[in-house]
């Protein structure tokens, strides 16, 4: 019996394959898994032959597999292989208001947020309490404000307490007035004042916290009874900052102020949410980096800069707007993935106004 899907698999491995033989890269086996929109394969390497060999030739893979942009190649040291991402397809984004019966169907989670959909068209749907903080870094235009929306107005859906830092005044005016958000800032000053009162309100939860013998906010609140989504007494926090390098350049002073939010707060349900259009290394410092273990890469104009964001590069290869690559705190290889699609209108039914 004819099988249809086999043989556009073997289709495909046969491609690549002649494509690495013209090129005298030699391997021992491919594998391929199809999807929507992303083909991933597997190749591995014959014994003596330099993944950097493979890595030179992406560009021409991507030019005669007819890819959407050019791939995306990761070492999987565990399997053996060189995985390569080829996009077939543009990858098709949902409405935001699409995602609300996902976000809240899974009480388990802590702190749920909407990031979009990954390479098969599923939803996306991580959670803030064990990031615990995220960094995303990407150009103007690149999708970045469309996504903080969605993250807002998840943490609005879910019952989290927000800071919102809005340099460019204008952002965040959405949410002016809406009973989740405990503040706004337009400066550095009024940013370092929210800083201090976050630090405050953390350090009163921990003093609330180990009088009943807890560890963490969560616990808390089962003894107090029950999590917070269903009547507990101590709501996830989240600081979200959406042009992180507007308030670094203005005072660098608050760097200090914001890492220790992020460093200190996971056990007190206070989270910490920094983007940024220059996601260079003078801008995102190693004690920035090492307290923000997610990390969003959407578009990146070198491939320096998706380094620093992910410590891989790719980020330069993205194509769309609102497409990225998202790497949690326990897996090294990032996913592909595509925000939700955001306007005003959208963002006021998600959140119930």
């Amino acid at each position: 019996m004819f099988d249809l899907h086999s043989s556009i698999k073997n289709s495909k491995i046969e491609g690549l394959s002649r494509i690495l033989s013209s090129y005298k890269v030699d391997y021992d086996d491919i594998t391929v898994e199809l999807g929507l929109s992303v083909d991933v394969y597997s190749v591995r390497l014959s014994l003596g032959t330099r993944v950097g060999r493979l890595e030179r030739i992406l560009p021409e893979i991507g030019m005669r597999l007819r890819s959407h942009s050019d791939p995306i190649g990761l070492v999987n040291s565990s399997d053996g292989v060189y995985s390569i991402s080829v996009q077939t397809n543009q990858i098709l984004s949902r409405d935001l208001e699409s995602f609300k019966v996902d976000l809240l169907k899974d009480s388990d989670l802590l702190c749920p947020v909407v990031l979009g959909v990954d390479k098969s068209g599923s939803s996306m749907i991580s959670d803030l309490s064990k990031m615990p903080n995220l960094l995303i870094g990407g150009v103007p235009g690149s999708g970045k404000s469309m996504l903080l929306h969605s993250i807002i107005a998840s943490c609005i859906a879910n019952g989290s307490d927000l800071y919102l830092c809005d340099p460019k005044l204008v952002e965040f005016s959405l949410y002016k007035g809406n009973s989740s958000v405990r503040s706004i800032s337009y400066g550095v000053d009024d940013f370092r004042v929210e800083c201090s009162k976050l630090i405050r309100v953390m350090n009163d939860r921990y003093l609330k916290i180990s009088s009943k013998g807890c560890s963490n906010f969560s616990e808390y609140n089962e003894v107090r009874g029950g999590f917070f989504t269903r009547g507990g007494v101590m709501k996830p926090s989240v600081l979200i900052i959406d042009e992180w390098a507007d308030i670094y350049l203005e005072d660098k002073s608050v760097e200090k102020l914001v890492c220790t939010i992020a460093q200190k707060g996971r056990a007190a349900g206070i989270f910490v949410i920094l983007a940024t259009q220059r996601p260079s290394s003078n801008i995102l410092s190693g004690l920035i980096k090492g307290s923000f273990p997610a990390r969003i890469a959407l578009k990146t104009s070198t491939a320096v800069d998706s380094r620093v964001v992910l410590e891989s590069s790719g980020a330069e290869k993205m194509t769309d707007p609102g497409t990225g690559l998202y790497r949690d705190s326990y897996t090294f290889h990032p996913k592909l993935f595509r925000s939700p699609l955001v306007c005003r209108e959208s963002v006021l039914d998600f959140i119930g106004n």
